[in-house]
């Protein structure tokens, strides 16, 4: 085999292998490989583009004189190899979207036990007079009567269906509505899931309960949930005992009232 024989089977092996390096390269870049050794799939295409480009000049001028095969060959090449660093140099400036972090596990806090403080207590609570809807007020922490029949926690209120606030409620014969309004949204009330003087689970939301600012009608015999606005750790639990029959206005309510904190 002549020189030049030998020269241009060395320039086509460094073409072939540069071609190669080339297509594997612009695969590389069209599936965006992610990250070698912290730096971006653009940049290592780019420099690897560079050497292609510089392996195939550098062996274009040493094989002169060139047939017109090898010179083709030659000539792709280093199109390709400019292709290849002008996108993959264009694609390293412009800005990638950071990938989202994966979500931190959620650390489930257990809470204490309710422990209920001391025994049920009993309340009386009187009815101010001349009232067009008749009620009494008190308070939850912790549970007495307010300071008067409009002043406190909560209220409880008889009504009747159908009368407005400015006309006399619950007198003689009328129907009577019994209700219990949290004053001035200090507090939240809610219908308790069972019997919440003995069980406080009867008073969690899971089983539930939807505590309310607004008024809720009650029943007698029936418990209920009470807690101050924005707190956590202590409730109420209500059972109405006994609801007033008196005439021509109802005098009281008589409720049942028991502590849980924790």
């Amino acid at each position: 085999m002549s020189d030049d024989q030998r020269r241009e089977s060395v320039g086509r092996a460094v073409l072939t292998a540069s071609g190669v390096a080339g297509v594997v390269a612009a695969v590389g870049l069209a599936a965006d490989i992610g990250q070698l050794l912290s730096l971006r799939t653009e940049l290592l295409v780019a420099a690897l583009s560079l050497l292609i480009l510089a392996a195939t000049i550098t062996t274009l001028i040493r094989l002169e004189p060139l047939g017109r095969g090898l010179l083709a060959a030659g000539m792709a090449v280093v199109v390709l190899a400019t292709g290849m660093f002008t996108i993959a140099f264009y694609r390293s400036r412009i800005e990638k979207p950071a990938r989202a972090a994966a979500p931190a596990p959620q650390v489930v806090v257990a809470l204490p036990p309710w422990e209920r403080q001391g025994k049920p207590v009993q309340l009386t609570i009187p009815f101010g007079s001349g009232d067009k809807l008749p009620q009494g007020a008190f308070l939850l922490d912790p549970p007495r009567l307010g300071p008067d029949a409009y002043r406190g926690d909560v209220s409880i209120q008889c009504e009747t269906a159908g009368k407005g606030d400015h006309e006399q409620n619950c007198t003689g014969k009328d129907p009577r509505t019994w209700i219990a309004a949290p004053i001035d949204q200090r507090s939240l009330v809610g219908a308790a899931a069972g019997d919440a003087l003995a069980d406080p689970a009867a008073c969690e939301e899971s089983k539930g309960v939807n505590y309310q600012a607004e008024y809720l009608e009650l029943a007698a015999g029936r418990s209920y949930c009470l807690r101050k606005r924005g707190e956590t750790f202590q409730l109420v639990a209500l059972r109405i005992v006994s609801l007033s029959t008196a005439q021509p206005l109802p005098t009281n309510v008589v409720i049942e009232t028991a502590v849980w904190t924790r």
